[in-house]
């Protein structure tokens, strides 16, 4: 009797009715809310491709923020890797962003990957000149 069936669990796909465990991970670049049928949903419901500004390995349930330093625009990334390096001149401080946070402040300066926009060891020393948003003291 299929009503007393319970829905699919976080992070899996049950391709099969009558399952008595889920036997497949969520396919990587997608994430599986409850009760997916398929690897890759796309109802918003069950699940749906990974977000822009995170990552989905295989197996999840929710998807996973890219890291300080980086950041994502694109969707269906699966591996942590895939996300992008803060642009030089710019500083990436949350997790899970799309874009950079902002420009590097004067008088320091961003090699890309920045988590901050006046990391001490990046100041403009020796003569060079860092206006805002600078990846490389001029």
């Amino acid at each position: 009797d299929m009503t007393e069936c319970d829905a699919c669990l976080p992070g899996k796909a049950c391709r099969q009715p009558g399952l008595s465990y889920p036997t497949e991970d969520c396919g990587a670049g997608y994430y599986c809310i409850r009760g997916a049928s398929v690897l890759n949903p796309t109802d918003g419901i069950t699940g749906n491709q990974c977000t822009a500004g995170h990552y989905c390995p295989n197996g999840t349930a929710e998807p996973l923020g890219c890291p300080q330093g980086t950041f994502s625009n694109v969707t269906g990334l699966s591996l942590e890797r895939q996300c992008s390096n803060c642009t030089a001149g710019m500083f990436c401080n949350g997790i899970g962003l799309t874009e950079p946070a902002g420009l590097c402040d004067a008088g320091y300066y961003c090699p890309g990957g920045q988590k901050e926009p006046n990391t001490v060891g990046l100041e403009c020393l020796g003569g060079k000149y860092c206006p805002v948003g600078t990846g490389t003291p001029l």
